[in-house]
């Protein structure tokens, strides 16, 4: 093994005397990131007011769990998701829901990209327009 460390030393131009056994290589400098992600989830309606704040700083996209607030009290999900829809038109943001149970609210720089789909008329309705 020493035979190996003094070739590799030699290879790699290292002084013995500098005393040191090896070389610290430091990573890229890591700069914070731009927007962060981060859970809620909403038992009640002034569980809103944490994710206000947070969507306030614009660095945070929200990931949002409705279901309990769902199975609890459905009046008190309207006012929720009203107050955050509110919040994020002021905001300049973007929001979607996914699965029903779940919201996603991005700052303004970001946008959610939504499918686009067109109703599919049914036989019936093709039936009536052909007579």
């Amino acid at each position: 093994m020493n035979v190996f460390k003094k070739k590799l030393k030699e290879w790699m131009n290292f002084d013995e005397e500098e005393g040191e056994e090896y070389v610290q290589v430091d990573h890229p400098a890591k700069d914070k990131a731009a927007f962060l992600v981060r859970s809620f989830t909403l038992n009640d309606f002034e569980d809103t007011k944490e994710v206000i704040k947070v969507l306030r700083t614009g660095r945070f996209v929200a990931l949002i769990d409705l279901k309990p607030l769902k199975e609890n009290d459905v009046i008190d999900l309207r006012r929720a998701v009203n107050k955050l829809k509110s919040v994020n038109a002021e905001l300049s943001g973007d929001i979607a829901g996914l699965s029903g149970d779940w919201l996603v609210m991005t700052p303004h720089p970001i946008t959610i990209e939504k499918p686009t789909t067109r109703p599919v008329a049914s036989e019936e309705t093709e039936q009536e327009d052909l007579q």
